[in-house]
């Protein structure tokens, strides 16, 4: 299938539905519409990158912001989210978290990502800069396991 729509209903009785599209040509997107006078009226559109920075944890928001001042932030994962004021994040899944989110959330905003196994802990370490590590273009990482 090259494009798949689907329309979705909170409930039977709702009057509001968002329609969801993805494909190999199109860029997923959420279309919430209301049903007023036997048509589907327009409400609103959501493209993928928004969709995302819904799903994303709050934590990688609040990083983003945190790393606007800061050129560079060294810490394990329990000092981060005490640095951001974030009880409710396990900090097992910090670095899964920022892995996953890291091309939708943490590049756009310039933060490159490096994770390092220390005898004691594990540490992340943020810096600000264009992405990409020094090498040859092919096989360059903007966040690094060590």
């Amino acid at each position: 299938m090259d494009t798949s729509y689907v329309l979705q209903k909170e409930s039977r009785e709702s009057k509001t539905a968002t329609l969801i599209a993805t494909g190999r040509d199109i860029e997923m997107q959420k279309i919430t519409l209301k049903f007023e006078n036997l048509r589907w009226v327009f409400v609103e559109r959501k493209d993928g990158e928004q969709i995302v920075r819904e799903q994303a944890p709050l934590f990688l928001i609040q990083l983003v912001d945190f790393m606007r001042d800061r050129t560079e932030w060294t810490g394990t994962a329990t000092e981060l989210l005490e640095n951001l004021n974030d009880p409710i994040t396990p900090e097992t899944m910090v670095k899964n978290q920022i892995v996953k989110y890291y091309c939708d959330i943490l590049e756009p905003a310039g933060i490159v990502f490096e994770s390092k196994k220390m005898k004691t802990a594990r540490l992340l370490t943020f810096r600000k800069g264009d992405g990409v590590t020094e090498g040859d273009g092919e096989n360059d990482r903007s966040f690094v396991f060590l």
